[in-house]
């Protein structure tokens, strides 16, 4: 008998150990203001980026992209606007003018750059060709930010009016035009000199080109002219074709403010972004160089699991989604610190109700969770918690019980945003005490003058006169 209670015992220990349901529930949320703190309140240009799959795509309408931009209390600065984008996130890309036989195709990382030549970006990439050249003068593409989208903005629309500078970013490929002429426009204005691009220098790499849009209001957009294109030797199809990645538009009169772009894509699972299979690390390198290198990730991945990593949940183990979450996280910490930047902060999103059994749900939190614990640049939120676990409702706002309609992903980024905002306190506030006052100012200076990376006040990893000129902006306005 004793023997049978003792085995009994280690199985309910072992279960108690691996399965939260058997224990405490995981925590809403972990380390959530560190994370927060710099998006509602940045001391200086933040940059955010969101690593997941095709429920933070931009080429599908209604996705979480469109929460964020409608639910988030955030100054915007920034946004990058995808070629494949489809109007789903803040604008549209789309090739103009096509004749019959030519075509504009939106090419998938690792699908179509094969056979040697390098897997050219983390994104959709939308690629435009014609069979015979097009005329000087004739318009290619057209890149917008839509006021109409932008003007939902919680926080205000700092791209309405004011200065808007636009970053085109491009694959230099062997195979490209000879060039092309880029057009900065605000609605239907032009607005400053042309600028040309032409293909010069290493082939088999992402390129940018800058244009100032000026002051006056519209919708800031890009057009792209095509010059003469003879043909050019060495051409391995008969097509002049350029490839397009997108447009960075960032608005100069913000100077606290974040940027937000997007990494992700239909399908992808952990291995897809930890891996060289999708994109390479060369390739990341470049994109995080014509973006700017991002202070903040989120990573809400686990809707899509690979087999070894569904087997182990299920059975209670989460050792395989663990290593590979890690690996992601990893991944982009040493690529961003290549680009001599300071290590970012990191959020990771537990899914929300998706089809899985409740304990493989839990699980993914717990392990989210956990990472969370071990790594002090990394918070945790709970989004399967705090959006109803199992009683999270599919059929009011899901498509088809896992991807959210324009209502699920309102309803998700405002859940999203009230917890995070509620994390935040106020920056002159050290000590947590609800109000500033001479207390705070010691603290704060002692910290300093140690090097504590609590008075890293406005997040760049690092303790300099820069915290102290934030932190003492922040105590005279009381916050």
């Amino acid at each position: 008998m004793k023997d049978f209670v003792r085995s009994l015992a280690a199985v309910l220990a072992a279960a108690f150990a691996c399965d939260p349901a058997w224990g405490q529930p995981t925590p809403d949320s972990h380390r959530l203001a560190e994370f927060s703190q710099q998006l509602y309140v940045p001391v200086g240009s933040k940059r955010l980026t969101v690593v997941g799959d095709s429920i933070n795509a931009t080429n599908t309408p209604n996705r979480m992209s469109a929460g964020y931009r409608d639910a988030w209390r955030i100054r915007w600065n920034g946004w990058v606007v995808h070629a494949d984008s489809g109007a789903a996130d803040l604008g549209y890309q789309n090739a103009q003018n096509l004749r019959p036989g030519d075509y504009s195709t939106v090419w998938d990382p690792g699908e179509r750059f094969t056979g040697g030549q390098q897997r050219i970006n983390p994104v959709r990439t939308r690629e435009i060709n014609y069979s015979v050249a097009p005329w000087p003068g004739m318009m290619v593409s057209d890149a917008m930010l839509l006021s109409a989208a932008t003007a939902r903005f919680p926080a205000g629309d700092f791209f309405a009016t004011g200065r808007v500078r636009a970053r085109a970013i491009f694959f230099q490929d062997h195979n490209v035009m000879p060039a092309l002429v880029l057009r900065g426009m605000r609605g239907s204005q032009v607005v400053g000199p042309d600028v040309t691009y032409k293909a010069s220098g290493p082939m088999g790499r992402i390129v940018w080109h800058d244009l100032d849009l000026g002051q006056v209001a519209g919708a800031p957009r890009v057009q792209a002219f095509a010059t003469v294109a003879p043909r050019l030797p060495g051409y391995v199809w008969d097509f002049w074709r350029f490839v397009f990645m997108g447009v960075l538009y960032r608005a100069e009169s913000v100077t606290d403010g974040v940027q937000m772009s997007f990494i992700s894509h239909g399908g992808w699972r952990t291995t897809d972004h930890a891996g060289q299979q999708r994109f390479t690390d060369q390739a990341l390198r470049e994109y995080y160089a014509a973006i700017g290198s991002p202070t903040h990730l989120i990573l809400w991945l686990g809707q899509n699991q690979t087999t070894i990593e569904a087997n182990q949940l299920i059975m209670g183990d989460n050792t395989a989604y663990k290593a590979n979450l890690r690996a992601v996280i990893d991944r982009h910490d040493s690529l961003i610190a290549q680009l001599g930047q300071s290590r970012p902060r990191w959020l990771l999103i537990s899914p929300y109700k998706t089809g899985y059994d409740q304990h493989v749900h839990e699980r993914m939190a717990q392990t989210m969770h956990d990472l969370s614990i071990e790594d002090d640049r990394v918070s945790f939120l709970n989004l399967y918690a705090l959006a109803g676990g199992e009683s999270f409702d599919t059929g009011a706002y899901t498509t088809d019980g896992i991807h959210p309609n324009a209502a699920g992903s309102l309803h998700l980024a405002t859940i999203m945003d009230q917890a995070m905002h509620d994390s935040v306190r106020c920056t002159a506030d050290v000590d947590a005490s609800g109000y500033v006052d001479v207390e705070d100012l010691v603290t704060f200076l002692t910290w300093f003058e140690d090097g504590d990376e609590r008075a890293d006040t406005d997040g760049s990893g690092f303790v300099d006169s820069d915290d102290r000129d934030a932190f003492m902006s922040a105590y005279e306005a009381g916050c």
